[in-house]
């Protein structure tokens, strides 16, 4: 009876040892499926960052100085906008004094010399402001001219560039 008790027990534990040897074949799997899982995260990473450093090479780069130029530029239009409004103003100030003296209503002289002097200040502000603009534009035009883009990938380049410095292609004036 003993002998049947041992083989009984020895029995049970194989069968545990069984179990247990399953079980541990059974972690095993599942921790290379882990492994091959986190193995193609990494791959996915790697793959973004490329996809994300593709877009960045293909997207045309402005440097903040072409920026400020810009809105430098910008700024100047909108002054240049006033100007044309002064002009209309000057004109509508000859078109009275014309329709004034073509009426021979007899205009008394405080009427011209009101628009007179309006006159002469709005030409003032034009000049002024015409002479510092002109002065800015030119300024500009001549930064701008030594810029030149490139055919391949649009990126801004100085005129006398051989290679592009964002795509490497030979440069090419237009």
């Amino acid at each position: 009876m003993e002998d049947t008790l041992k083989s009984g027990i020895a029995k049970e534990i194989i069968a545990h040892m069984n179990t247990i040897e399953e079980k541990i074949e059974s972690l095993k799997d599942g921790i290379s499926e882990i492994e091959d899982l986190e193995t193609v995260d990494k791959l996915d990473i790697v793959n973004l960052k490329n996809e994300i450093d593709k877009i960045k090479l293909s997207t045309p780069q402005v440097s903040p100085d072409m920026l400020n130029k810009l809105k430098e530029m910008e700024k100047l239009s909108g002054k240049i906008g006033k100007i044309e409004k002064w002009k209309k103003i000057e004109a509508d100030i000859d078109a009275i004094k014309s329709h004034m003296k073509n009426k021979d209503t007899g205009t008394s002289d405080e009427i011209f010399s009101s628009l007179e002097l309006l006159n002469q200040r709005i030409k003032k502000i034009e000049s002024d402001v015409g002479a510092k603009t002109d002065k800015r534009l030119q300024k500009i035009e001549k930064k701008l001219s030594k810029i030149s883009i490139c055919t391949h990938c649009g990126m801004p380049l100085r005129s006398n560039t051989k290679f592009c410095s964002h795509c490497g292609r030979k440069f090419r004036k237009k």
